[in-house]
């Protein structure tokens, strides 16, 4: 078996029924392999940031319990195929994942039941506004706007600050690697 599935068998031992699993920066590529193994655990959260995940499984609902998912600082590339795999996560509500501001409007509009966005709380008012723009076929002046108009704490966030995937930290990072302190706990 591939070293990752060596570890996650390693991890069983000590506890046959993790709540939560760790698999931080261990170079994995594809989920695949691991994901009945996953499956079988009661898990509530996943940690999978820092490897070299390019796209997720297209069907994570073997994942029934998962609600916060790490998967910042990974390779993926098309944001419509993850939030597609995401979609089937039927309680994700804490989602960890770097990507672009305007690829962040489109996973937050997709993913309806999202509460946290690396560790900011998502405005649900503020999205409902959009979305129902968006469906009219005219997007609100929000949309146009900087990310943090779709988080509780934007009125403290400094404008143009992205959501560069925070890890399991509160914080989120602007595009240009800027740290930014007023991430929510989730």
């Amino acid at each position: 078996p591939p070293p990752t599935m060596e570890h996650l068998r390693a991890m069983l031992l000590d506890d046959p029924a993790p709540r939560s699993v760790n698999l931080e920066y261990l170079n994995i590529t594809d989920l695949n392999v691991m994901l009945p193994t996953l499956s079988a655990l009661p898990l509530t959260q996943l940690k999978l940031n820092g490897n070299h995940l390019a796209r997720l499984p297209e069907n994570l609902s073997g994942l029934r319990s998962l609600k916060t998912l790490d998967v910042a600082h990974n390779l993926f590339r098309n944001v419509g195929a993850l939030t597609a795999a995401l979609q089937t996560l039927p309680r994700l509500v804490n989602l960890y994942v770097t990507l672009k501001d305007d690829e962040v409007k489109q996973l937050l509009l997709d993913l309806p039941d999202l509460q946290a966005l690396n560790g900011r709380q998502i405005n649900r008012e503020v999205l409902a506004k959009v979305a129902a723009g968006r469906r009219r076929g005219t997007l609100g002046a929000a949309a146009a706007q900087s990310i943090d108009v779709f988080f509780m704490d934007s009125s403290a966030a400094a404008p143009g600050a992205g959501v560069d995937g925070g890890g399991s930290s509160n914080g989120a990072a602007s595009s240009n690697g800027a740290a930014s302190s007023n991430g929510a706990a989730s």
